[in-house]
């Protein structure tokens, strides 16, 4: 098996079919885009604090610019991995994380989020494996298209409100894929004898 170097989307929005908390830039008046959570640069995508407990918007970024090169035509997509950096304030504990993820534009599958809480400082955590594929199947050229992706939204567990401020950050969304090579090419590199 081999693994992609880890590469960041080049498009984010923040989706709507979950949840009541919008993700917006942290840079006033700037639309959401994916310069937010392209590096970890201190330019975030956040979201406020809700009313009681609340679901966030999906955070869905696509586009990772995955190629032929990255993973060879006809090679088999064996797991997802997802890496984000994130932090939020101390107010608001955060009861579920949700990760699914994006084919073709729609974000599909089984959730493999976990019920880890965020730190109030920064911290990189990962979400999926090796085999991890949400419940899916991919092809090379579903991974290498512009509209694959991963969605990413939270539940809060309390009360605050608005006017508390954006209370969840996320820096940075980076994605690489487990494959397999095609038979013939292992063949060829003397992998398969």
């Amino acid at each position: 098996m081999a693994v992609t170097s880890w590469k960041a989307g080049q498009i984010c929005s923040s989706d709507s079919s979950i949840g009541t908390l919008d993700w917006v830039s942290t840079e006033f008046f700037d639309p959401l885009d994916a310069d937010e959570v392209q590096a970890s640069d201190a330019k975030y995508a956040g979201t406020p604090a809700g009313f009681g407990v609340s679901n966030s918007y999906y955070l869905k970024c696509e586009d990772f610019g995955f190629t032929s090169s990255d993973i060879p035509s006809g090679s088999t997509i064996d797991g997802i991995e997802v890496e984000v950096v994130r932090y939020r304030k101390p107010t608001i504990a955060t009861v579920t994380n949700l990760i699914k993820l994006v084919k073709g534009g729609t974000i599909s599958g089984s959730d493999f989020g976990n019920s880890t809480d965020w730190s109030t400082s920064t911290e990189t955590v990962n979400f999926g494996s090796s085999s991890e594929l949400g419940g899916l199947s991919f092809s090379q050229s579903d991974v290498t298209a512009s509209n694959f992706g991963v969605a990413i939204a939270f539940q809060s567990a309390s009360y605050m409100g608005p006017t508390a401020g954006r209370q969840w950050y996320i820096d940075r969304v980076r994605i690489r894929v487990n494959y397999t090579l095609p038979t013939a090419t292992r063949r060829r590199t003397g992998q398969i004898v």
